[in-house]
């Protein structure tokens, strides 16, 4: 079952919606943990809707440390994707491959890769810092705008066919607000509208 039909179920004893990671989170991971496991999806609120999450004080950043490297990966064969995983505890790898928790040995920093061209306005950077590896996720400009208006160009681009009223309440932005950012990815030639006024929406080139 993909995220979507998750929050068109809604939730249950297997599932639970956040619209935020606090400590009510952390203590359903607890309580999932303790029990016969499920799923929490961070940035959905009780009435399934999809607020998101921000992260990083600016709501710019996401760091994460991990231990160091481990046997003889640098970094700059992970950047050169050129690497032999090797596994720190094989029982563990294989008990979260059985479960289908992991895909495949090695390929997480590729397929992060991959997932991040879904999302233009996000980059990331990996560096080493003492004895630990620090991943950081940014905010990055698309096309010569950036905040509030990226916020906009992104919804659009995963929800073709949105119109400003929609687009207003599912990122909590004012109405006035989300149509000023539409004029200004229009102009831009970011953003088209499609179909008739009653119809149609709003959709990325």
């Amino acid at each position: 079952m993909d995220v979507k039909e998750l929050i068109l179920h809604g939730e249950n004893e297997t599932v639970e919606f956040k619209s935020s990671f606090k400590s009510d989170a952390i203590e359903t991971v607890v309580a999932f943990a303790n029990t016969k496991g499920g799923v929490i999806l961070i940035g959905v609120d009780d009435s399934k809707r999809v607020v998101g999450l921000d992260i990083g004080k600016y709501n710019s950043t996401l760091n994460t440390q991990h231990s160091t490297l481990y046997g003889d990966i640098t970094l700059e064969k992970l950047k050169s994707k050129n690497y032999q995983s090797s596994l720190r505890n094989k029982l563990i790898a294989e008990a979260f491959y059985l479960t289908g928790n992991i895909e495949k040995y090695g390929s997480g920093f590729i397929r992060i890769e991959e997932e991040l061209k879904n999302y233009p306005h996000v980059s990331y950077e990996f560096k080493e810092i003492a004895n630990a590896m620090q991943i950081t996720f940014f905010k990055k400009e698309v096309g010569g705008v950036n905040g509030g208006v990226n916020d906009v160009y992104n919804f659009i681009k995963n929800n073709p066919y949105s119109k400003a009223p929609i687009i207003s309440k599912s990122l909590n932005i004012a109405k006035r607000t989300v149509e000023r950012y539409i004029k200004e990815l229009k102009e831009k030639d970011m953003i088209e509208f499609i179909g008739s006024p009653k119809t149609g929406g709003y959709v990325a080139k």
